[in-house]
């Protein structure tokens, strides 16, 4: 274990002890040699007045490492305070614990008084007593103190080497010794976490317009939310922003108008002749399904259920998403958003309509059965996207109230290709795709209407192939409303979660739809509304009053399900608990809520609101900190919640700083330096209304950071043309570039680091310094570059501080650092809004057939976003 574990372990322990209403705490200290530290109180009724009979040499030895610890007394019913510390160890590399004990006198016991109070000859006898238990100089604090001894410290973490909290383990073994006991619920926090631990946090309500808006469902893919109303489909997509203008979050929210279209109204029947032949049952079905003749009479129309897609549909935009809608009369349509204005969504494919051009072929329908039978086969009751996009064009399938599943193509051309039509017994109301590994596997999980769970395996190569059902299962009784599935591809088993009214059922089976195990949970709390899983086997339910459930599946001899309360701090007294979801990482939960109560006799309600609130168990700053990608491209969630939740804090933005010190990060690694400029926005953000003259110092930080990130970069390209240049000269555009992206590295070599982050400095400078050196050989190649002129006056630049004499100030690309013309931008970075050839120069200019570069030049090098066409 080296330091910087050490600490990330620490920081985790105060973290649950925090939780857990314990007093430990985690002590820095200017040399950053950092410990644990908690005092505990011990009462005796024992007399520990007589000491040992020692002689000279070792009283001499005692009284000359410890001058303060006298003998003394102790008398019945005495109270002792036990200061106990964990520290790291340098040569050992393992924690050691020290301790010292006061009587209530504030007197210090002596060596062989602490051994006598410990009763440490029980735990290490009557010999080991003078190597395990010792007293000896503290490494930080330069004072006498007890010591274990650490020779044996390493052995236990290696007999344990799947341990996952190796301070827990290491006080669980030496606490005892000492008479210090571990609250059991340290170690319920990986895995099974403690009821006493799971907390929701609100960061900000959101309440919809002034009109009230009914919510049916919530859905979440990625960072795109969307949450069904009476007459829209609502959009609510996370967003991250260096720097935002209000203490607020940062999201995009649209709206989707609700499809009136009615699929049925289309069918040609004669309604009036079909109600005359029609006898008095068939009557009242005429009467009650609206859907059988949609025109007869006034019909509400609302959006029952949307989905978000994954992202990757489309390959020249691979982060767009679209969405897909369902109203309540069976009109199913896919959406995707205007480039251009993003509040506007388009109509992108009408699934129905081509439905309905396959399985209608306009015929008169002259009877009542014919027509019902014909309706049901024209309603689409679910959908689903896949859960990843693996090829295209993409799979998407639906089914109907007649039973039939459907799987097709969504075409480039904004088009559906049918591929595949099944007949089911009975009507699928939840689909789930899973896509396998392989990318030709799939299994596809449907919920029928009955509450069973049929379980479908087909392969999908150059075309759809051996669909076949493997199972069924659940017993036929509740309507399922929820469907998770988790995927162990090395065993090739899934994990089925489904809802059922207050149940939640879990089924292990294998990819042949053998069951291998079940259990059912009853969370005894009206009607379980939403289910999000938070991490592997384990989920957040909540219900219709309000309460959350953590839910965690255990393997043992059989399946088990265990369940705690969580504790929230939701404003939802006043509101029922319609669905929840949660953003890619976990980072940001959503909870979509209505009133559910009056308030006053004039009858007002509150409208329908959203929740954005924070995990406990999902510490958004640990996220990003156990990043391995080292991009902030699919951790914006993480990032936001921490730049917001530190503007409004200072507790968690001290807490936020100290986790990211003492993460052993390189302070020259680009994503160090994006961590810290995260931190430095929710700082600016918290000190905009207070201290001018702070914000400023703040802001000169932030900017100074984005330059030396682009400088970095700028390295990465050099390295680049440096690698070209080995097999052909440059030619005049990259010679201009190479000499720009130097000229920009040197001037921040030359320029002074701002207050605040000297500590970067030299790593950075250093790192600069090498990168430059390395292309130091190409200052030399002959001929040269074409001379640079100033876009705003055509005037020459003079090449030692790349301005005109009038020093006009031009805009340059981001990545190459050459001029771009203003009638000739083309990309821009849609966070930091700098600009960007296009990516077709820079593959001319990168030489990208020649030589695949080490780094994406699509993507902004700051802010890890790609970059927007600008049309």
């Amino acid at each position: 274990m080296n330091r910087s574990e050490f600490v990330q372990h620490c920081l985790k322990f105060v973290e649950t002890s925090q939780e857990l209403n314990d007093n430990w705490e985690f002590v820095s200290t200017p040399n950053c040699e950092d410990y644990l530290r908690t005092t505990k109180l011990f009462r005796t009724k024992e007399s520990i007045c007589k000491q040992p009979e020692l002689n000279s040499d070792e009283m001499s030895e005692l009284d000359h490492h410890d001058p303060s610890g006298a003998i003394v007394p102790a008398l019945k019913d005495e109270v002792y305070m036990i200061e106990y510390h964990v520290v790291y160890s340098l040569s050992y590399q393992v924690p050691v614990l020290y301790l010292n004990i006061q009587d209530s006198r504030g007197k210090i016991l002596n060596l062989p008084s602490a051994w006598k109070l410990l009763e440490a000859c029980k735990g290490f006898g009557t010999k080991g007593i003078y190597q395990a238990l010792t007293q000896t100089e503290h490494p930080i604090l330069y004072r006498p103190y007890l010591c274990i001894h650490p020779c044996k410290t390493q052995d236990i973490f290696d007999s344990l080497p799947s341990t996952k909290q190796p301070i827990v383990t290491f006080l669980s073994t030496y606490g005892p010794l000492v008479k210090l006991d571990i609250d059991p619920r340290y170690a319920q926090t990986h895995g099974h976490v403690a009821a006493s631990r799971m907390e929701i946090n609100e960061l900000q309500m959101m309440q919809f317009a002034e009109e009230i808006i009914q919510p049916f469902a919530i859905s979440c893919v990625d960072d795109m939310m969307t949450i069904s109303t009476k007459e829209h489909t609502c959009v609510l997509q996370l967003k991250y922003r260096h720097l935002a203008e209000d203490n607020v979050m940062n999201y995009e929210f649209s709206r989707i108008k609700c499809s009136t279209e009615k699929p049925t109204g289309r069918l040609n029947a004669d309604e009036i002749a079909i109600y005359r032949a029609s006898s008095r049952e068939e009557r009242r079905r005429i009467m009650l399904d609206q859907t059988l003749f949609p025109y007869v009479a006034k019909v509400y129309i609302n959006s029952q259920q949307s989905w978000p897609s994954p992202q990757g549909i489309f390959i020249d935009t691979p982060r767009e998403q679209l969405v897909a809608s369902l109203t309540n009369l069976g009109q199913l349509t896919i959406y995707r958003q205007d480039g251009n204005w993003l509040s506007n969504w388009q109509q992108y494919v009408n699934l129905s309509e081509c439905w309905m051009q396959h399985v209608y072929n306009n015929r008169v329908i002259e009877a009542f059965e014919e027509l019902r039978a014909t309706a049901d086969d024209v309603l689409i009751t679910s959908f689903c996207w896949p859960q990843q996009v693996r090829r295209h064009p993409l799979l998407i399938s639906f089914g109907t109230k007649s039973g039939k599943l459907v799987i097709c193509h969504l075409l480039p051309t904004a088009g559906v290709e049918i591929v595949h039509v099944h007949q089911e017994a009975e009507t699928p109301v939840l689909l789930k795709h899973v896509t396998m590994k392989t990318e030709e596997e799939n299994l596809l999980v449907v919920g029928l209407q009955s509450g069973r769970v049929a379980l479908y395996k087909f392969r999908s190569a150059s075309q759809l192939t051996g669909f076949n059902r493997m199972a069924t299962l659940f017993e036929e009784d509740i309507p399922i409303t929820a469907i998770e599935c988790e995927i162990d591809h090395e065993y090739r088993q899934l994990l089925l979660v489904v809802v059922k009214g207050t149940y939640i059922l879990a089924l292990q089976a294998s990819f042949d739809g053998k069951i291998l195990a079940s259990t059912t949970l009853d969370l005894e709390n009206f009607m379980i509304t939403g289910l999000q899983q938070l991490k592997k086997r384990q989920y957040v339910a909540c219900t219709m009053p309000g309460a959350l459930f953590h839910v965690s599946i255990v393997e043992g001899a059989r399946l088990t399900m265990e369940k705690s309360m969580i504790k929230n701090r939701l404003n939802i007294d006043s509101y029922a608990l319609y669905g929840l979801a949660a953003s890619r990482n976990r980072a940001c939960w959503t909870f979509v809520a209505y009133p559910s109560r009056r308030f006053d006799h004039l009858g007002i309600r509150y409208p329908t609101v959203i929740f954005l609130a924070k995990f406990t168990h999902r510490n958004a700053m640990e996220i990003l900190l156990a990043n391995e990608t080292r991009l902030l491209t699919d951790f914006y969630d993480a990032a936001e919640v921490v730049r917001f939740d530190g503007s409004r804090d200072t507790d968690v933005l001290s807490l936020v700083e100290q986790s990211l010190t003492h993460a052993g990060m390189n302070v020259s690694d680009p994503y160090y330096l994006k961590l810290r400029m995260t931190i430095l926005g929710a700082k600016i953000a918290r000190n905009k209304k207070r201290s001018m003259a702070i914000t400023d110092g703040l802001i000169t930080q932030y900017q100074f950071i984005c330059s030396l990130l682009q400088a970095l970069s700028a390295c990465t390209v050099l390295n680049h043309l440096t690698q070209l240049a080995a097999d052909r000269p440059l030619n005049k555009l990259q010679q201009l570039t190479f000499r720009c992206l130097r000229r920009f590295t040197s001037s921040i070599l030359e320029e002074p680091f701002p207050e605040g982050i000297e500590d970067v400095e030299a790593d950075a400078k250093e790192k600069l310094r090498n990168d430059l050196s390395r292309s130091d050989r190409l200052c030399s190649i002959e001929g040269s570059p074409p001379t640079e002129m100033c876009t705003f006056c055509d005037a020459a630049i003079d090449e030692s501080k790349g301005t005109c004499a009038d020093d006009h100030v031009v805009l340059r690309c981001l990545l190459t650092k050459v001029q771009i013309p203003i009638e000739e931008l083309e990309s821009i970075c849609p966070m930091c809004q700098q600009y960007c050839i296009s990516a077709d120069r820079l593959m001319k200019l990168l030489a990208t057939d020649r030589k695949p570069p080490s780094f994406d030049y699509r993507t902004c090098h700051v802010c890890d976003v790609l970059f927007a066409s600008i049309k």
